[in-house]
Formats: C-alpha cells, structure tokens, sequence
C-alpha cells in the first residue's frame, strides 16, 4: 500500500468496501462514453448465509454482477462485484450473501441511493431520473 500513486491512493480510499478492494484499472462500459466501470476483487475467503449469518468457507455458485455508486462529475460510476449463494447447513436452503454496502435494490449501493434521496428534495422526481439515466419507478422507490 505504500508504494501506490496518488490516482490508486485516491481510487483505494473511494472504493474500498467490507471484504473487497478495488482493483487499479478502471474500465469504460462499451457504447457509452460517459460510463467506467471499477472492479472490486474479494479479500476474504468466508462467505457468510444471508439469512442466519453463519459464515462457510466454500460456495455454492458465485455471479459477476454490475451496481450502481455514486456519480463522479458527470460520469457514471458502476462497480463489478462477484456475489456468491451459499449451500447454509443451518437453514437447509441455498442463500445469496448480504453484503452490507448495497442497498434494499442489489443493483445499487446505500450511498448511492441515499444520494438520490438527497437530490429529490431539491428537485422533481422526473428531472433526476433524466439527470441520473433511472427509470422513473426506481427513483420514486
């Protein structure tokens, strides 16, 4: 970590959520200029039931999956994260794992939905789902 630049110091204090740590590429989304896409690679082993919280050391499935964060500018920030299911012996059932920094939607982070929620009080429902490129139905969500 000493070693790193000051763009990867920058890109590691932004990103940087429980269990992940970004990697120090960042990609562009194909087609769309105003869009980057920054992988987060897993730091920890265990994966924990997202139902009872008891914590396996192997998986059952794992799936790569695009959310949503906060805005830098006006580029769109999406982060690429691998989300795991877990065979739980507690419940008997195959359950994704919760990972604490996306919000009730998995498709967004709890920053980013409560900037969304900041930025409805200073404007309509419909402006910042044109600013923000969101369906209208999830903006009022």
């Amino acid at each position: 970590m000493a070693n790193l630049s000051k763009r990867q110091r920058r890109l590691w204090d932004t990103y940087t959520f429980p269990g992940f740590r970004p990697q120090p590429t960042v990609r562009g989304v194909f087609g769309d200029p105003k869009a980057r896409l920054i992988m987060l690679a897993r730091r920890a082993k265990k994966t924990a039931c997202g139902c009872c919280g008891r914590v396996h050391l192997g998986w059952y499935d794992r799936r790569i999956r695009r959310v949503r964060d906060l805005p830098c500018g006006d580029t769109r920030i999406f982060l690429e994260i691998e989300v795991r299911r877990v065979r739980c012996r507690s419940c008997g059932k195959v359950k994704r794992e919760r990972l604490d920094f996306l919000a009730d939607n998995p498709l967004y982070t709890k920053r980013f939905a409560h900037y969304v929620g900041q930025r409805c009080r200073q404007a309509t429902i419909k402006d910042i789902a044109e600013e923000l490129k969101l369906d209208l139905d999830t903006v009022r969500r």
